[in-house]
């Protein structure tokens, strides 16, 4: 908002004029006696400061005393090894400790989620790995893995989880091991903190708010009370909670890695270190420096998500899992490699409050749903030895499904059902998992008539002309989304379509076709999805459907 202040000598009348959505918002304090304009508070200047940290440390004992679904019953067992203050001295010594099965230690500690960056931080290897047990020198660590450990140290908590530090990065059994336990090393920790606006472990935790984007004061006097006021203006502070992507990259780069997503959703709670300021993230809550406590206006996606975990509501997880996946499969990795590990401690998580089973991605009592998503990329790759093509990991780009909320009021007529999951066959790469599906098979013939697609005879030039946009025939609508570039531009010849749902609601039906071609590169038949089809039509289609496939098993890979 952006305010044109008028003085009247006579009157003393303040008036407010709104001019577009400039990034210059007006704010009062709790004493104003200007209602219309909203409460706020002016931040520290520091995120390091003794400001900051103290109100960190409210934010954290309100949570501790008040908030029964962050509080644990007993202190956790610390993870395998931690970085432990020997003492709280300046510097503290530090080392890193190891605990085994006679050595179970109970303590807290806090966690650090952050971004490694391009230069490589100090790392565990099998090579430094003895000195740093009996030793972790204070000047070898990169400035925000101090920064952590100083604010362990004004918390009195003794340990500190790093990932670089805490895991022996060359030893790939160890890697293994203890990234399966990340989701329970992040979910157990009294306080997780995230470096949310660093780029990499280089630029520290703290920041100081640039000059610029401190507050202006105007002062006032409210001649019926007599009481003397002031009005403040300041760039917008975008919160962490509720910025769009763009911004998200801009203010905090740590929320656009994937690897973090899974850290802050598991999390009890999650105390960010923004440009501007600090903010705060529990199962029950969200809070901020520059904003009244309470924020519910901010309680997005990623908050109900981890409220729905913490409750353990089977019902409510299993319509969450493809939101969580949206979102997910929109954020960046070095590794392309990492696509199914980074979310692996989630869905171990959910595991045991689902009935079905998870296999790459995709849940066996949800499979017909899990397997209809797209995407709506056209730079979208596919890594052959990342995941099976039926997955929506084996792609490189965010991806999309069927809208749950529409599909709600719909009664389900079909769906593919999974007959089984193939494993340990000689054939089919180690990193390539096949199902086998049910349901209605059709195959195309290329240089069919002009309504070939109408009629399900598909002929390739109509699937080009739906490609990534809709196609009308009459009250019916078809749109084809290409999981590749590759697919769009080289349609192969022929492809098959298999049937995922039939749905329907009064005279209203969809349907929803995996698009596949038949791999070549065993013996047996077996297809691979390359794009999903789906058909809207305003009645009955049984007269364009009916014979035009056959109910036949896949093996899908």
């Amino acid at each position: 908002m952006l305010a044109i202040v008028l003085l009247r000598a006579n009157t003393e009348h303040v008036e407010f004029f709104k001019l577009g959505k400039p990034d210059v918002p007006l704010w009062r304090n709790p004493r104003s006696p200007w209602p219309l304009i909203g409460v706020a508070y002016s931040t520290s200047g520091y995120t390091g400061s003794e400001r900051c940290i103290d109100r960190a440390k409210q934010w954290l004992q309100d949570c501790e005393d008040n908030h029964p679904q962050c509080r644990q019953k007993r202190k956790p067992m610390l993870p395998k090894r931690v970085i432990e203050l020997v003492d709280f001295a300046d510097p503290p010594r530090l080392r890193l400790f190891e605990s085994g099965p006679r050595s179970v230690v109970e303590a807290d500690y806090l966690s650090l989620s952050h971004c490694w960056g391009e230069a490589t931080p100090l790392i565990a290897t099998t090579e430094t790995y003895q000195r740093l047990r009996s030793r972790i020198p204070w000047e070898s660590l990169p400035r925000t893995f101090r920064d952590v450990i100083l604010l362990a140290r004004h918390f009195l908590i003794r340990f500190v989880w790093i990932d670089s530090l805490c895991i022996i990065q060359d030893d790939q059994a160890d890697w293994v091991s203890q990234s399966t336990e990340m989701c329970r090393i992040y979910e157990r920790s009294y306080l997780t903190v995230f470096a949310t606006h660093a780029e990499n472990s280089v630029q520290g935790l703290f920041s100081a708010e640039p000059l610029a984007h401190l507050p202006s004061r105007i002062r006032g006097h409210d001649p019926i009370s007599d009481q003397k006021f002031c009005i403040y203006a300041r760039k917008t502070i975008r919160h962490t909670f509720a910025s769009g992507r763009h911004a998200l990259k801009e203010e905090a780069p740590l929320l656009t890695r994937a690897w973090s997503y899974q850290e802050r959703l598991t999390s009890r709670r999650v105390l960010h270190f923004g440009r501007r300021e600090i903010s705060w993230e529990c199962i029950e809550g969200t809070k901020c420096e520059c904003s009244p406590e309470h924020m519910g206006a901010y309680s997005n996606k990623t908050h109900s998500l981890r409220r729905t975990l913490a409750l353990k509501s089977a019902k409510e997880i299993s319509k969450e899992w493809q939101k969580m996946v949206s979102e997910f499969s929109g954020l960046a990795l070095t590794f392309s490699s990492d696509r199914l590990a980074a979310l692996a401690g989630l869905a171990a998580k959910l595991q045991a409050l689902r009935k079905g089973t998870y296999i790459s991605g995709a849940w066996t009592d949800s499979v017909a749903f899990d397997l209809a998503w797209y995407s709506n990329s056209v730079h979208s790759k596919r890594s052959d030895c990342v995941a099976p093509s039926w997955s929506w990991a084996s792609l490189d780009s965010k991806v999309f499904f069927l809208p749950l909320e529409e599909l709600r009021f719909y009664a389900i007529e079909e769906q593919a059902t999974l007959a089984t999951i193939i494993t340990n066959q000689t054939t089919i790469p180690a990193c390539v998992q096949a199902i086998a599906l049910s349901s209605q098979f059709i195959e195309s013939q290329a240089q069919q008539s002009s309504q070939a697609l109408y009629q399900f005879q598909i002929d390739t030039k109509p699937l080009e002309k739906c490609m990534n946009r809709r196609s009308y025939l009459g009250s019916h609508t078809i749109h084809f989304y290409p999981d590749t570039s590759e697919t769009m531009h080289d349609l192969p010849c022929p492809v098959f379509f298999f049937r995922l749902l039939a749905l329907h609601r009064g005279e209203r039906w969809l349907y929803a076709y995996l698009v596949l071609q038949e791999s070549n590169e065993i013996e047996e038949q077996r297809f691979k999805r390359i794009g999903l089809c789906v058909l809207r039509f305003d009645n009955q289609p049984e007269h364009l459907l009916r014979d035009l496939g056959v109910e036949k098993s896949i093996l899908l890979i």
